[in-house]
């Protein structure tokens, strides 16, 4: 026979025989076995409680704005009214609501520094969304309107991300950039 059978024959009879060495290899195998499933039961439980987690998300603005200049806070004061401006259009025109938040969308994301040159920005903005009859002759519209170059790519991105409602401040590529006049 060979050197392995003798030796799991004899490991096996030892094993067999002996009550405190089936005792240790019981805890070495349950002890392989619990650290193997310990990473699995911390994820799970973590996850778990991932619902009860609540964050107070007015306290955290008023922390982002009391940390701001007031040069900061000026931008943001003013972007706010300039949205709001778009929204009273929009309902004033009677457009649905999705069309005055994909109206600021697009004004945050393309426009915030078009809108600072022409006085009646909100107006021609408003009318490129109310007589576009599709996202492509909206951006067609828009570009020619404000003499901006936006990439059907970009506009696209734009338009289904807020879609589907998740509108990206981080990474968001090149509708964070200046745009480039024609």
């Amino acid at each position: 026979m060979s050197s392995k059978v003798i030796l799991s024959k004899i490991f096996k009879s030892a094993v067999a025989s002996d009550k405190n060495a089936r005792k240790v290899i019981g805890i070495i195998i349950g002890s392989v076995i619990g650290l193997l499933l310990i990473p699995l039961i911390s994820y799970m439980g973590i996850i778990g409680n991932m619902d009860s987690i609540e964050i107070d998300t007015n306290q955290v603005q008023q922390s982002i704005v009391q940390n701001m200049s007031a040069e900061e806070k000026a931008k943001l004061q003013h972007v706010e009214n300039v949205m709001n401006e778009i929204s009273k259009e929009c309902s004033k025109r009677k457009l649905k609501s999705i069309v005055s938040k994909k109206a600021q969308a697009v004004y945050a994301c393309a426009f915030y520094d078009v809108e600072k040159s022409d006085n009646d920005f909100i107006s021609k903005l408003v009318d490129c969304f109310e007589q576009a009859k599709d996202d492509n002759e909206l951006l067609n519209m828009l570009n020619s309107t404000f003499g901006t170059n936006i990439s059907a790519e970009d506009f696209n991105h734009l338009i289904s991300t807020f879609m589907t409602g998740q509108i990206k401040t981080m990474n968001a590529g090149p509708l964070f950039r200046p745009l480039q006049k024609n």
